[in-house]
């Protein structure tokens, strides 16, 4: 399933969790939701008793302190580590990337100590709603987003890079500091998000839409739409996409179902054959055999249109049979026609044993090659056997002894030759 559960409690707002995929995750996400609002709730009291009552009483104060952490400990807040993140992902400036250069920016929250490490979904506090905010609207998104002193991280010199921080800001006792880092364009953007994501707070919860996971956690997505929604969404960072990846794509495309439907009615196969090869994925193997082994495409379409189909109902995995091994079957079909007539015994061998080659399974059933002096076997099958209600017709007797004689010469020899010696032999008697 895809679906969107939308929570609230008493007090608080419409909350959208965006396209949870079972439905066994909803009572999970929709506890973990409210308590979530019930938390930010009594933030929003807390907020308010010390004189945060309006979006405006929030103010910040941000600046670059990218040299403070030049030798850190901490790879991600040193420009090299950065380089490397960015390179990797193949980021660029005024696309996946804000402008200016790498920077390190702290943001000191005057008289929100404390708030930081407010609860917020069961095991979450409220920094990582801001986070959240961080990765989707700042593009800030090499983990952890953030650091912040209320739990700054364990690391050699770390102590002393915190309490040097703490006096580059001034930062007085019940002052909250958080640290981002990336593009100088983009940490700015991030400290005013901060500051909006508290001047929400302040206002109680805001209408979100937020990302489901499997253990009930959620994550923001983008803020609500109201009754103005613009479209497209904005809720990724922009992908660059060159025409060259749009023509690449393109070109490994299959054609138009409609187009093959075409093409296989031509060649002479039912329509109900063509739309279950089209549906169930048996199309690209038609194709695929066409293609490598020159099988015609009529006959490749009753194969896996109608001979697989019904191997599958019994359950048979022919799924998990490889396009090689497919490629390998019709080859050694095509050039010994009567092996074909065994398919059904190879194909469940296949199916059974994916290690082994069709060659090799071809092989160990003795198939592709005729017994010796076979032909003359048709006359003790013609002599020692009788049809057990005899109607006393040659059409009975002959559909009787042939397959009689199949039984045995199936995949190593041509029905239709049997059928041409069965004939003779019959006429002599």
């Amino acid at each position: 399933s895809r679906q969107d559960v939308n929570v609230s409690v008493r007090g608080g707002r419409r909350v959208e969790i965006k396209g949870v995929p079972k439905a066994g995750w909803a009572p999970g996400l929709v506890h973990g939701e409210a308590v979530r609002q019930v938390n930010l709730l009594e933030l929003r009291k807390e907020l308010h008793r010390r004189g945060f009552d309006k979006p405006d009483s929030i103010k910040i104060d941000h600046a670059d302190v990218t040299p403070l952490f030049d030798s850190s400990a901490l790879g991600y807040l040193r420009a090299e580590s950065w380089g490397r993140f960015i390179e990797r992902d193949g980021r660029r400036p005024g696309f996946e990337l804000g402008e200016g250069p790498f920077c390190v920016r702290a943001i000191k929250l005057p008289g929100l100590a404390g708030t930081l490490g407010w609860p917020g979904q069961p095991g979450l506090t409220f920094a990582h709603e801001i986070a959240g905010r961080v990765r989707v609207i700042a593009c800030l998104d090499q983990q952890p987003i953030l650091i912040h002193g209320e739990d700054w991280p364990e690391y050699s010199g770390g102590k002393e890079e915190l309490d040097r921080l703490k006096k580059k800001m001034d930062r007085k006792e019940d002052d909250a500091l958080v640290v981002v880092w990336g593009a100088e364009q983009d940490t700015i953007c991030a400290a005013e998000e901060i500051r909006l994501r508290y001047a929400d707070a302040a206002d109680g919860i805001p209408n979100e839409t937020r990302q489901p996971f499997a253990d009930g956690r959620t994550d923001f997505e983008r803020i609500l739409p109201g009754p103005d929604r613009m479209y497209p969404d904005t809720d990724s960072p922009p992908n660059r996409i060159t025409r060259e990846h749009v023509d690449g794509l393109k070109s490994k495309l299959p054609e138009p179902p409609w187009v093959r439907e075409d093409r296989y009615s031509k060649a002479g196969v039912p329509r109900d054959t063509i739309f279950y090869l089209i549906r169930r994925g048996g199309a690209r193997l038609v194709d695929l055999v066409a293609a490598r082994c020159g099988t015609p495409v009529r006959e490749a379409c009753f194969f896996f249109g109608e001979k697989i189909k019904g191997l599958r109902r019994s359950r048979v995995d022919v799924d998990g049979i490889t396009d090689r091994a497919w490629c390998e079957f019709f080859e050694l079909t095509s050039a010994n026609q009567a092996i074909m007539e065994a398919w059904k015994r190879i194909v469940e061998e296949m199916a059974r044993e994916p290690e082994q080659t069709p060659g090799e399974i071809i092989a160990e059933m003795g198939l592709g090659t005729p017994p010796e002096a076979w032909s003359n076997g048709l006359n003790n099958i013609v002599e020692t056997r009788k049809p057990d209600h005899p109607d006393g017709s040659a059409d009975q007797r002959f559909r009787f002894f042939m397959g009689a004689a199949m039984d045995e010469l199936r995949g190593r020899v041509r029905a239709v030759e049997v059928a041409s010696v069965l004939r003779g032999t019959l006429e002599g008697k």
